[in-house]
């Protein structure tokens, strides 16, 4: 934030003079009133207050809670950033401090994390097991841990299907693959959910969607620092990691046929197109058939150094739909009503130039609930405010930019973390 001293933020800190001192108040704090103590907390205004440490503060950092003077009033809300050194300076020496209710919101949150916060670590998770994976392909313990992860995966989508799916669309720092399978395992509980399938036939499937794409951990250096297209050697080696995957998985312990299947076929398309054995129709289980649409949707809303920008969750639906040769257009329609035209978490530009991001599913483009939360310039708005989309005049006209949304990242989170 404060892309220039006299943003957003700046214009609403007041410029009066402290009256105890006759000093001219620096940004960031607000003036004394007229016979009240420095100290003594105002009626409406926060009271139990504590103070912040300057270590808790540092330039450039979303803010981890709102800040207040010493007379409980509000100075920046929690997500807000400070770029300019001597605001900084200025707003420490007059005093700053904490909602000890808010601090203490913060840790009952730590002790039973959210949702989203559980998606965020389950992407850790699995990140840490394909690096251990990498370094040594012979250890014995990998289908354990990916059904653990698999299970706590379940979990919380059982608990809040929407903050998982908004930690995953709004993560921009886990690697392609990992972020990539833990979608697409996402996508298959969420739908299977809908599907009504017990827990114990979800399970393989959510197991499948993890691992899919396990024979090509190894070329993922090689595939991620392209910029140019595939090679033929190259592209041998992605028609071919189905079938790797279901060796290597197999040579690890793994029997379960849902399990195995689906990974043999998520890249097999109903009129016989796909790889690695071009089966068609009812040659396709009902787990291959789901996977596959999972994958394409998971890769084409991430960009890919070869391929090109990352797709609007809309225009990739539309691109399945419109190969509906290839995918069954049931199976389509049960995925987008399981997690949504834009899924929450998905950034989207409105009518009126504001910047926002889905909070919640609806029932299609226009039920799904939409919280905006910065301008067209990327300034924090006062607060964050839901949107009627079905009004034109916050109507969705497009995709966001994701730099756009730089300084409010921790506002966003908080939309779930708060959850």
């Amino acid at each position: 934030m404060f892309p220039a001293e006299e943003g957003r933020q700046v214009q609403l800190i007041t410029n009066n003079r402290i009256a105890e001192n006759n000093e001219p108040t620096p940004p960031g704090a607000p003036a004394a009133q007229p016979g009240v103590r420095a100290g003594a907390p105002r009626a409406g205004l926060v009271s139990n207050l504590v103070p912040v440490q300057a270590s808790e503060i540092a330039l450039g950092r979303p803010l981890r809670h709102s800040v207040y003077d010493r007379n409980g009033q509000l100075l920046l809300r929690a997500g807000a950033t400070i770029a300019i050194p001597h605001y900084l300076d200025a707003l420490l020496a007059n005093g700053l401090f904490f909602d000890q209710a808010e601090v203490d919101g913060e840790r009952c949150a730590a002790e039973a994390p959210s949702a989203f916060a559980q998606a965020e670590k389950l992407l850790r998770s699995l990140q840490q097991v394909y690096v251990q994976f990498a370094e040594d392909a012979d250890r014995g313990d990998l289908p354990e841990r990916i059904r653990q992860i698999a299970g706590q995966l379940m979990r919380a989508c059982g608990e809040d299907g929407d903050a998982v799916l908004a930690a995953l669309h709004l993560d921009r720092l886990t690697p392609y693959r990992v972020h990539h399978q833990m979608l697409a395992a996402t996508i298959i509980e969420l739908t299977t959910r809908t599907m009504a399938l017990a827990e114990g036939e979800r399970l393989p499937l959510v197991c499948a969607a993890l691992t899919h794409d396990i024979a090509l951990v190894g070329s993922d250096p090689v595939l991620e620092g392209l910029r140019t297209p595939l090679t033929e050697e190259q592209r041998a080696v992605i028609r071919a990691h189905p079938r790797c995957g279901v060796e290597v998985l197999s040579s690890r312990g793994v029997v379960d046929a849902i399990w195995l299947d689906a990974v043999a076929q998520h890249h097999e398309c109903m009129d016989g197109s796909g790889y690695p054995q071009g089966l068609r129709g009812d040659a396709i289980g009902r787990g291959g058939r789901l996977l596959a649409i999972a994958d394409v949707y998971s890769a084409m809303i991430r960009s890919r150094p070869y391929r090109g920008n990352a797709f609007f969750p809309q225009n990739v639906w539309r691109d399945i739909f419109l190969n509906r040769h290839k995918y069954v257009s049931e199976l389509t329609q049960l995925v987008v009503r399981s997690i949504g035209m834009m899924p929450p978490g998905s950034l989207v530009r409105l009518a009126n130039n504001e910047m926002a991001v889905v909070r919640s599913r609806g029932s299609g483009a226009l039920g799904a609930r939409v919280v905006s939360v910065c301008s067209l310039a990327g300034v924090p708005l006062p607060a964050p405010v839901e949107r009627d989309v079905t009004n034109p005049a916050y109507a969705v006209v497009g995709k966001a930019n994701n730099d756009q949304f730089r300084s409010v990242e921790l506002i966003m989170r908080r939309l779930w973390l708060a959850g």
